[in-house]
Parts: structure tokens; sequence; C-alpha cells
């Protein structure tokens, strides 16, 4: 009979339920369980063991004992900087202008819609051109100035198209973007031209997520078409030209 109770208490010692470490690698270790720390995990690899075993707790996602409790750990810091982020709603819609266009003759206002996750923006542009020769530089000495009301054009007229932004990086104030640019319209600046660009765009966007204004600064390279012309004796208006562009543009989001 002491023999049947010494191999059942024999049994019952080696299929003692064991602890479970679940490690953020991926990894399960079986272990018996010593203590808790603050920032540490003390356990021993084997029951009989004299050894005791430490871990981090930030290598770790849970810890279950033998009776099925569970600790879950997490880390703290990086756990409030997601929950921060994540509590930002991104702004989606932008309108702005380019105050600089107005030196060469255009009014320019910008609409921008954003898709939810900031990374692709779809602009519609809109230009209000007129002759700068006939308001802003009108009181400039110039022999000519009859030959730039002739060339230029009088009036007002439109310049359009549309631009897709594609923005990258991971910093939220500072954005890269690179995309195509296409324009159609009349520019009265430039001898009453009537023609169409198409270019590829790069450019910064500075932006704070908390802030409702954002700036943009590009520089455009393509190639430029006619197709008419003040000076049309001068240039064919049925020839491709290399064309660029500057631009800086400041705006409301939300």
């Amino acid at each position: 009979m002491k023999k049947l109770i010494y191999i059942f208490l024999v049994f019952a010692f080696t299929t003692k339920a064991q602890d479970k470490l679940y490690f953020k690698n991926g990894t399960l270790k079986n272990c018996y369980l010593i203590s808790v720390a603050k920032d540490v995990v003390y356990y021993k690899n084997f029951d009989t063991s004299a050894t005791t075993t430490e871990t981090n707790k930030n290598q770790l996602v849970m810890l279950q004992t033998y009776n099925g409790i569970r600790y879950i750990f997490a880390n703290d810091d990086k756990k409030n900087k997601v929950t921060a982020l994540d509590s930002i709603k991104l702004k989606q819609n932008n309108f702005g202008v380019q105050p600089f266009n107005f030196l060469l003759g255009r009014f320019t206002f910008n609409y921008e819609r954003l898709t939810k996750n900031n990374k692709i923006g779809f602009m519609i542009p809109l230009s209000i051109s007129f002759n700068p020769f006939e308001s802003i530089y009108k009181n400039a000495v110039d022999t000519t100035r009859n030959n730039y009301k002739r060339n230029h054009g009088t009036g007002t007229n439109i310049i359009s198209g549309f631009d897709v932004n594609f923005y990258l990086g991971k910093k939220q104030n500072l954005k890269y973007f690179i995309g195509p640019r296409f324009r159609y319209g009349t520019d009265l600046f430039i001898a009453n031209l009537e023609g169409y660009s198409l270019q590829t765009q790069f450019g910064l966007k500075f932006s704070n997520p908390t802030r409702k204004l954002e700036s943009h600064l590009s520089l455009g390279f393509g190639f430029l078409r006619i197709v008419s012309l003040s000076y049309a004796n001068r240039i064919n208006p049925k020839q491709s030209y290399v064309w660029y562009s500057l631009n800086y543009r400041i705006g409301i989001k939300w």
C-alpha cells in the first residue's frame, strides 16, 4: 500500500501543470513562476532547479499561470504614443491661394481633397489671368507700352487643370510629394498665350496635424504645347517647348 501511495505522489509531482510565458518574438516557454516584480518576471526552468531566471516584461506579451490566471504586458510609452496619434483626426480638405502668382498676372485658388490616410491628394486649381502691364506695372517707363496692350490682351481669362500629389515620409510636420500637374488656359502675361502644359511636380508640404494652416513648395518640370499666341509669327504653335514652374501655396485645412 505504501508503495502505491509513493508511486501516486511521484506521478502527481511530475505532471504538475506549468506556467507559460508568451514572448514578443513568438516563442512560448513552459516554466515555474517564482514572482512578478515591477519590471521583471522571475521563474525556474524546472521545479527542482536551484537556479532562478529573470526576463524583462518588455520582452513578454503575456504570462499565464498553471491555474489559468493571465497577466497582459504592454509597453506603456508606445501605447500612449499610438493613442495620442490616433486621437488626431486627419483633415481631408484644403483650400489655398498662391500669393506670388499675382505678380505674374494671376489670381490663383486651389482646392485639394486627400484620402483618409492623407497619402494621396487630388487638387483642382483655378487661375484668373489678367494683364499686369495694365495694372501692376502701368507706371513703369516703357516706350513699347502700346505693344503690350496689343500683344498681352485685355480683360481676364481662365487657367485650370488638376494635380495628383503622392505624399511620402513618416514625419507628420513635413511630407515630400510627387505627382503629375496639368494646366490649360490663356495666360495674358505671356503674350496672350493659349495652351496646355504637363509637368512632373516635386515638392514639400509643411503641416502641423493639430493646426489648420499648411503650405506647399514645389518645382515642376515638363513641356508646353501652344494652341494660339499673339507672337504666332515668331513661335511655331505646333511645337512642344520645355516648361517648368515654381509654386508656393498656403491654405486652410479642415
